[in-house]
């Protein structure tokens, strides 16, 4: 499908009328994504969208079609749980090959496998509730950037804490 389609779809559902230069400008900014991961991004716009259409909305939609949806942070969790059972601190890269990236990144935020392994069921709930915080931040965080083109992605700081501050001072001469 055409992208001039694609706009004309979503002009008659929401009776706008978008004039050249907005409909370049919307081309302009899914430029960046596979033609099919729009085309679809546009067409579940349609069919669930609830409220204005926005190019955030759709590049959201089309992103998560193109590399599909995360697990949710219950289900994260639950597989931790599991595995701990399973396999016991002896057996972490076991345990790890199971999970996705995103949750082993918030095992190691929380204390790590060892950490994991080593709580009671006292605090299941607790743990349950912190683990789910950061991975839903941790989603969050992922799924902005993967919806945004790669020139226009947040850098991540990789110094330590101290050499930011140093630097800082520096810049700001004090």
């Amino acid at each position: 499908m055409k992208f001039a389609k694609m706009m004309a779809g979503l002009s008659s559902t929401t009776h706008k009328k978008f004039t050249a230069d907005e409909t370049e400008f919307w081309f302009k900014a899914f430029s960046d994504l596979p033609a099919e991961s729009v085309e679809q991004g546009f067409q579940r716009f349609v069919l669930v969208g609830d409220d204005w259409p926005s190019i955030a909305k759709i590049r959201a939609m089309a992103v998560e079609q193109s590399s599909g949806r995360h697990i949710t942070a219950g289900e994260a969790f639950k597989n931790v749980a599991t595995a701990v059972r399973r396999s016991g601190s002896y057996h972490k890269s076991e345990a790890y090959a199971g999970f996705n990236p995103l949750t082993i990144q918030v095992i190691e935020q929380c204390g790590g496998w060892d950490w994991f392994c080593e709580l009671s069921s006292d605090n299941r709930t607790t743990i349950s509730a912190q683990f789910e915080r950061r991975y839903n931040a941790t989603v969050e965080r992922a799924v902005e950037t993967k919806c945004l083109p790669e020139p226009l992605r947040p850098k991540r700081i990789e110094a330590e804490p101290d050499e930011l501050v140093k630097r800082l001072a520096e810049r700001f001469g004090k």
